[in-house]
């Protein structure tokens, strides 16, 4: 079993902090300062708590104008992505990569004894804001595997369209990613990525194709210490969000997509399928984003930094309801 370090008690601010790119509008509290291995505190946000954010986008649909105080601003919603992080500490894996130095690459809290690994492309980076508060909030070590344009299903013929080509570094990654993890030996394996047809096959690939990659790689990673969820895929909509706020500040629905068409509703199946075949759990975060609409604006945040990427902002923001799905699947120490 391993052992728990004693942590310092948290304290409590009365400040509210704006993180990655501005605050956020839900309740929950106020923001908490932390001790993280014992240096200097960190100031974290406070999040709302899940019924909350589900409150939220339920009334979404109903917003008309723009908010005037929208988190982030149309001005800097671009710059407003969970992979600055990684670029910051160059732990962001090029095209050509085949490994990385995982050692100068820890998040949350990098000397805590339990450990999170999240492996996948964009979508896995983009998560890190969120993982990097709840590791710190909890003393997580936070490991984020994630190579651009590399989903976590380990497909033996995986796409690169930037270059229209099978991706063979992927595949080469994923060797070594998954001989990493089983290294680390973590407490928790994360498993997210974009699911659409262009992942595979010239880029037209069926969602059976998706699932028996994706269940390769859950068994390619298990082992007894670990617990392993996928971690659904985000909603893609139709225009691009910012551009589509910035035409229509005044009709913000314009820019909502039905969730039956953002959904993409055969894939989260296939990767629930998945996860089902192999004894890990699934983790559905469409109720995060969407009613029966997907909308642009939830609350006084903009939620997307383009058409298939969540702002850190709105990721910060479901840091707690993310947090009530994966705190229950940390086995005992």
């Amino acid at each position: 079993m391993r052992r728990r370090h004693t942590w310092p008690v948290v304290l409590i601010s009365l400040s509210l902090f704006a993180s990655c790119g501005g605050g956020s509008s839900g309740s929950g509290g106020a923001s908490q300062t932390v001790v993280v291995s014992g240096e200097a505190s960190t100031t974290l946000p406070a999040l709302p708590n899940p019924a909350d954010v589900l409150a939220e986008v339920q009334a979404a649909p109903a917003i008309k104008d723009l908010p005037s105080d929208v988190t982030p601003s149309l001005r800097d919603v671009g710059a407003d992505k969970g992979f600055k992080l990684l670029e910051d500490r160059k732990c962001l894996p090029s095209i050509s990569s085949t490994s990385m130095d995982v050692a100068r690459c820890a998040f949350g809290d990098p000397t805590a004894e339990r450990t999170v690994v999240i492996l996948g492309d964009s979508h896995a980076s983009m998560w890190l804001p969120a993982l990097d508060v709840l590791g710190k909030k909890s003393h997580w070590k936070v490991y984020v595997l994630s190579k651009v344009s590399c989903g976590a299903a380990d497909l033996p013929d995986p796409w690169l369209s930037q270059e229209s080509r099978v991706y063979t570094e992927c595949v080469a990654w994923h060797q070594w990613a998954h001989r990493a993890i089983r290294d680390l030996q973590p407490d928790l394996v994360l498993l997210t990525s974009l699911v659409n047809a262009s992942r595979s096959r010239g880029g037209n690939m069926d969602p059976d194709h998706w699932r028996e990659a994706l269940e390769k790689t859950i068994t390619e990673i298990s082992s007894a210490p670990t617990t392993i969820a996928v971690l659904g895929d985000i909603p893609e909509m139709s225009r691009k969000p910012p551009d589509c706020l910035a035409a229509n500040m005044n009709n913000v629905q314009k820019c909502s997509t039905a969730a039956e068409k953002a959904a993409g509703a055969a894939y989260n199946t296939a990767e629930q399928q998945a996860a089902t075949n192999s004894h890990a759990t699934y983790i559905n975060v469409i109720p995060w984003f969407c009613s029966s609409t997907c909308t642009a604006v939830i609350g006084h945040d903009i939620v997307y930094t383009d058409t298939q990427h969540v702002t850190a902002t709105y990721i910060v923001h479901v840091a707690g309801a993310l947090e009530q799905q994966i705190l229950p699947l940390f086995k005992t120490p």
